[in-house]
């Protein structure tokens, strides 16, 4: 019986104890400790760590042995990370191998857990030493500081009774601060200053040059990143915390600026500033990343002031006058025939002349490119010389004191502007007019037609912006026309829009201007299937190669027409003319059967010229000169230009218009015609100038 009872005696005792150990360890913890590693896992209420070591806690794992349903859930602040994701119940919290310090640590409890204990702990912080007890998820130690935690004591206490001991002094977290110092002009780089205070100097006249500034982010991660616009470079490239934007050494003016926070801080805080600027004085606030200052005035910046505000407080108000950015603007002036340089004009305006035949010879463009760095650069294709070298503001492509005539263009932009702007030019050339708009470095004018650029319109467009519409038609060159036998039958081609005729005939057109002809070598080698011969002019002075000319080419038998250059203003002078060519093919027994053609263009003569002719004007002289030689049984009609047409004849006068000039690749005359002047620079073997060249369709 005795045994019995000690037998029940130890069960008891065994179940008694088991019972206490389980009740007094309802929590272990167990930390991670620099130089020492994983101590052994210590009770609820005991302490964990060390003192008076300067040893860093790492990691900590922490678990529920109350057998209550809910979590014991924990996170931690580390070195260089932040506040970690939370764990749970017996997982590392923390880091390992990496010797970075815990420096702050949450704990909670969830479930039934939370229902029936209240967790409290307290850690032992680096020049704190221990703090009071935080609960239920408070934060316990120190962010932003870089002080270590050595040791912490954790506590279950049943729910809402007293905490085990002061609860006020927890948690100290570092707010985040910024300082700055400035480097100016005479005096070099000043004092550090903190939040709100102004670095540089007013009312001084001296640049800032340079800037630093400091980031103390407390317990925020991120850092602190800023720019500057700086004379003669631009907006330099972002830098940070504690690297100097401008420059030193250079007697360089810092004109704007723009500061920006990065990371977790820019969750929290704004930064915000305000420059002291040349020609403005104190501008108002910017923030995080907007400009402040100006850019393309040339104004400096002389002081700044900074402020680190944390979002939902009290910030700034004056936020809207805060920088001024210069627009880049374009001027530009021609050199022109009998005027010489003409006044600067600004952005699409037109420089030069229209229907005033004056050629223009040289261009000078300007840019004022206001706060976006490059420049502008320009080539010119003159007459004789062809495309010159590319030059730039404010230098002249072209010539001047040679008459040369400026006959195509090309603009473009460089360095920074090009990646904001295009450039948009048209140019107004003769016998064409307005070309359409070109862009960047691409051609407007004409190659190969000797015509000459009588005025410019240019436009600067920022990207995204309305701009002209480009055009197909803004480089006119002159194409090359081959006449060739296809099957036995005389063709005109040209390289640009291919087929001109087939069965057509290869005609010239001579006077005086041509000199002497080897009539012979012409017959011989040329190939040609008629001539057009000038009799003479105005009413009336005859050709002097005429006679010559008319008989070479009854002796070679080659067949020819007739034609005479119209200085008429008026029905009169009209009679007079015709009366001359008809006097002029009794003298020679000229046989036109080619015809015999009215030349109507614009001419100058003394102060007169034929812009003072109406419409109506031309009608009637050309009837009266038309009607006659057609009297007379001969064939005839009106040769002009394909401009001169459209622009200064009327539909009555354009029905006579048999003979139409227009050197390009195709002729572009609305109305029927029996012959087209593609070229006035054709080389025919025995003549010893060029020549004008026709194809005749029947």
């Amino acid at each position: 019986m005795k045994n019995l009872y000690k037998i029940v005696f130890g069960l008891a005792l065994l179940f008694i104890t088991t019972k206490v150990n389980a009740v007094a360890a309802p929590i272990t913890y167990q930390t991670h400790v620099q130089d020492i590693g994983w101590q052994n896992p210590v009770s609820e209420g005991s302490i964990s760590g060390t003192s008076g070591q300067s040893k860093r806690l790492e990691a900590i794992i922490i678990n529920n042995n109350t057998g209550l349903t809910g979590d014991i859930i924990y996170k931690t602040h580390v070195q260089d990370i932040g506040w970690q994701t939370e764990v749970k119940n017996g997982e590392t919290a923390g880091t390992s191998g990496q010797s970075k310090r815990l420096e702050a640590i949450s704990i909670n409890l969830t479930g039934v857990l939370s229902e029936t204990y209240d967790i409290y702990y307290r850690v032992h912080v680096e020049n704190f030493g221990w703090l009071d007890y935080a609960k239920n998820g408070e934060y316990a130690g120190t962010a932003g500081y870089a002080y270590r935690m050595e040791a912490i004591e954790i506590k279950l206490v049943n729910k809402n009774e007293p905490a085990p001991g002061n609860t006020i002094n927890k948690y100290h977290e570092k707010q985040p601060s910024i300082s700055y110092q400035t480097h100016l002009q005479g005096y070099g780089w000043q004092g550090v200053v903190g939040d709100s205070s102004i670095s540089g100097t007013t009312g001084q006249n001296r640049r800032m040059e340079a800037i630093k500034i400091y980031l103390d982010n407390g317990a925020v991660g991120g850092n602190v990143v800023y720019q500057t616009h700086v004379q003669d470079i631009g907006w330099t490239s972002w830098t940070s915390n504690p690297n100097m934007s401008g420059t030193s050494g250079q007697s360089k003016r810092v004109e704007a600026i723009r500061i920006s926070l990065t990371g977790d801080i820019a969750n929290y805080y704004d930064i915000y500033y305000r420059v002291h600027s040349e020609g403005f004085g104190w501008l108002d606030y910017a923030k995080n990343g907007e400009s402040s200052g100006t850019a393309g005035y040339g104004f400096r910046m002389e002081a700044i002031e900074i402020k680190l505000i944390k979002k939902g407080n009290q910030a700034p108000l004056n936020i809207t006058n805060k920088y001024y950015e210069k627009q880049p603007s374009i001027s530009y002036q021609t050199h022109l025939q009998g005027y010489g340089w003409q006044g600067v004009v600004g952005d699409s305006s037109i420089s030069g002349t229209i229907n005033q035949n004056r050629r223009m010879e040289a261009i000078k463009i300007y840019l004022d490119n206001g706060a976006v760095g490059g420049n502008v650069v320009y080539q010119t294709h003159v007459q004789d010389i062809g495309w010159t070298s590319w030059t730039s503001n404010p230098n002249m492509s072209g010539t001047s004191g040679q008459s040369k005539r400026v006959e195509a263009i090309k603009i473009g932009l460089t360095g920074d502007i090009a990646n904001y702007y295009d450039i948009y030019y048209q140019a107004y050339i003769e016998n064409i007019g307005w070309t359409g708009y070109n862009r960047n470095g691409e051609a407007v004018g004409s190659e190969g037609y000797s015509y000459r650029l009588e005025a410019i319109e240019i436009k600067l467009v920022k990207k995204g912006n309305q701009a002209p519409t480009l055009s197909d038609n803004t480089l006119f060159v002159k194409p090359m026309f081959i006449w060739y036998y296809d099957n036995g039958v005389k063709t005109l081609t040209n390289t640009k829009t291919g087929l001109v005729g087939r069965n057509v005939k290869k005609v010239i057109d001579i006077s005086e201007h041509q000199g002497y002809i080897d009539w012979n070598r012409v017959k011989r080698e040329a190939d040609i299937d008629g001539v057009i011969v000038r009799v003479g002019f105005g009413s009336f002075t005859e050709d002097t190669k005429l006679a010559y000319n008319i008989n070479e080419l009854k002796r070679l038998g080659i067949p020819y027409g007739i034609y005479i250059f119209s200085y008429a203003e008026n029905d009169t002078e009209a009679n007079n003319e015709a009366t001359g060519v008809l006097n002029m093919i009794s003298k020679y027994s000229i046989n036109p059967s080619l015809g015999v053609y009215y030349d109507l263009e614009d001419w100058a003569l003394n102060s007169a010229n034929s812009y003072s002719i109406t419409k109506e004007t031309y009608e009637s002289m050309s009837n009266i000169f038309l009607s006659r030689i057609r009297a007379s049984g001969y064939n005839a009609g009106i040769y002009t230009g394909v401009t001169f047409s459209n622009n200064r004849l009327n539909l009555n006068t354009r029905a006579n218009i048999n003979w139409v000039a227009q050197y390009y690749s195709k002729c572009e005359y609305i109305g029927n015609y029996r012959m087209w002047q593609y070229a006035s620079d054709g080389y025919i073997p025995g003549i010893n100038t060029r020549v004008d060249m026709n194809v005749m369709f029947y």
